[in-house]
């Protein structure tokens, strides 16, 4: 088994956020040499020495650190000695959930020949417990706003997208109607980060495939499954959600994350559905990509409805004449 990496040259420094807390640190514990933060996966966020010697590999420590803050979540922390009694205090930082959040490494000069002694680490950590609350609420606010920043930003461009669905075309052009189900079918598979999206409403014969990415749609698992796409889109009174994903455990599920919305009539009838794909890796669909996709499946539902006649299912005269 190899030996975890050394840290040699760290990636970044405290700077203007932290830094006021690394100052805290070292009047509360003066023989602090070094005050770094590793995230919940171990890497470095920044450290007060731009330098660390191959002596202090923090790695290690760090790691053991956050398996045992994970096994123990009522866990504050621990102390360790490096080789030449340098100890290291590694403090856990948790959100309200007790979810890990951040491991404050605190290294300290070795004690001198007066006493040699290391400081246990309950009475370490209740003499830092008013930075690390500072530190840990910072840390909660900061994940708050870059949540709800990402949230504002994802309805923001919902909202775009559903402006731009509701809003006539600019170019005074009526669009074509299977262009425009083209076109709604593509945005929508785009706005979603889906792999993979369709239309099918079989009695009036519109099948449309669109992929969000490079890769090709995966047309093939789409007819292997769209029995059982339909029939759990019919099941739902709204959209129908799948992200189990193909499993040992599970083997009898899709082998995508799955949105699935019904398409119904004026009088409820089922009539086809807009589904979905996703990688199993992916993100899991949630309740806000289903309504998304609900009002833009019912604006693909009134294209079609004003394209087809309900009885025949052939095109009605306005689109036979727009087409011509």
């Amino acid at each position: 088994m190899s030996s975890p990496p050394q840290i040699d040259q760290l990636p970044g420094r405290p700077g203007e956020r932290f830094e006021p807390y690394v100052r805290l640190v070292r009047c509360l514990m003066p023989r602090t040499s070094c005050v770094a933060m590793f995230g919940p996966a171990g890497d470095l966020a920044w450290s007060s020495e731009s330098m660390l010697g191959p002596d202090l590999d923090l790695t290690s420590l760090v790691d053991e650190a956050l398996l045992a803050g994970r096994s123990n979540p009522d866990s504050t922390g621990q102390v360790r000695v490096l080789p030449g009694s340098v100890p290291v205090y590694l403090c856990s930082l948790r959100d309200e959930t007790r979810r890990l959040l951040a491991i404050l490494a605190i290294v300290c000069r070795p004690p001198d020949g007066r006493d040699t002694r290391t400081q246990d680490f309950s009475f370490a950590y209740a003499l830092l417990s008013p930075v690390l609350e500072c530190l840990r609420r910072e840390l909660v606010s900061r994940a708050t706003i870059e949540e709800l920043t990402h949230t504002v930003g994802g309805l923001d461009k919902d909202l775009n997208l559903l402006l731009a669905q509701t809003s006539p075309d600019s170019s005074g052009v009526a669009p074509d109607d299977a262009s425009e189900l083209q076109a709604l079918l593509q945005q929508t598979v785009e706005h979603l980060r889906a792999r993979t999206g369709a239309l099918h409403v079989p009695e009036r014969s519109v099948t449309l495939v669109r992929s969000g990415s490079a890769a090709p749609p995966d047309a093939q698992f789409l007819m292997r499954a769209h029995r059982r796409l339909l029939a759990m889109a019919q099941s739902q009174h709204g959209p129908a959600i799948s992200n189990d994903t193909r499993s040992a455990e599970n083997p009898e599920a899709f082998p995508y994350r799955v949105l699935c919305c019904a398409l119904r009539s004026r009088a409820g009838r089922f009539i086809g559905l807009l589904v979905l794909l996703r990688e199993a890796g992916a993100e899991p669909f949630t309740l806000r990509d289903a309504h998304i996709a609900e009002i833009l499946g019912r604006k693909a539902l009134g294209v079609i409805e004003s394209s087809y006649d309900a009885l025949s299912g052939l095109y009605t005269r306005p689109a036979f004449e727009q087409r011509v």
